[in-house]
């Protein structure tokens, strides 16, 4: 009888959901979306000029990977650095949430996220690497080589939840489910290349599908951010409501406060 129950109670839930009725606020971000020829300071110079233009003063966002192979203080001491204390000269409250793999020491590389503003700099890695491509098992490590990726568990994912309200997600490990649901958030955001599916359009559509499940899983709206497969926004239904484009978009971000039962289930574990 469980059996039967369970999938018509899902159903039900499904198809009577509301949306008015779960959202608290609104919030506003840019996505910025570069095409992949563009340098680093070519990038940054881009945005510079788009905030400055059009006079935006909230979060923007980026990709995965995009800025590639940098050290921590890039952001500051670098030739971009220019573009961003002018920025922060301007706008009080803009943030920026970018894709970053960070150079630690010559044979470590971290990848992850650089969450910064006017005052503060924040960084979290990836904590789910894929398989032989990024990361390999130390047992392994004699056979296949040195890991290209390193976790770091001592990083400011917990800064970053507190002042976002979420975390941002980096390509695979939004795969996972229970590492997902855990983070208490009012929105989800996930920041991919999709360079691990070897620009296969099946690949990159399951791997859509499964943005949607996690959509569903905690009635979240999940912004999607990526290089090479489909940047969207999609609703707590797991529905695509709007398709981005290449470069700049203008988004408001419906925010959902009421854990889901899955999600309360995940962190009682």
């Amino acid at each position: 009888i469980s059996l039967i129950m369970l999938p018509i109670f899902s159903l039900f839930n499904y198809y009577s959901y509301t949306e008015k009725q779960n959202i608290s606020s609104f919030e506003k971000f840019t996505c910025f979306i570069p095409q992949k020829k563009y340098t680093n300071y070519s990038k940054t110079k881009k945005l510079h000029n788009y905030i400055l233009k059009n006079n935006i003063n909230h979060t923007i966002i980026t990709t995965e990977l995009f800025y590639l192979n940098v050290y921590s203080d890039y952001l500051q001491s670098s030739d971009i650095s220019f573009f961003y204390n002018d920025i922060f000269k301007r706008k009080d409250n803009i943030k920026f949430i970018i894709g970053s793999e960070i150079i630690n020491n010559d044979s470590i590389k971290f990848n992850g996220i650089t969450f910064f503003s006017k005052d503060y700099t924040y960084f979290r890695t990836k904590k789910r690497y894929v398989p032989g491509t990024e990361f390999i098992t130390p047992i392994l490590r004699p056979l296949f080589g040195k890991s290209f990726y390193t976790k770091n568990n001592s990083d400011d994912t917990s800064k970053i939840l507190n002042l976002n309200n979420t975390i941002p997600f980096v390509c695979y490990e939004s795969i996972f489910s229970d590492f997902v649901a855990t983070f208490n958030s009012n929105k989800i955001i996930v920041l991919t290349s999709e360079a691990f599916l070897g620009d296969n359009k099946y690949g990159k559509r399951q791997y859509l599908n499964i943005q949607r499940i996690r959509s569903i899983e905690n009635n979240r709206y999940l912004l999607k951010s990526s290089y090479n497969g489909y940047s969207c926004i999609i609703n707590p239904q797991g529905k695509v409501i709007k398709k981005l484009k290449t470069n700049f978009n203008s988004i408001s971000l419906p925010l959902i406060q009421s854990k889901t039962f899955y999600q309360k289930f995940i962190q009682l574990l």
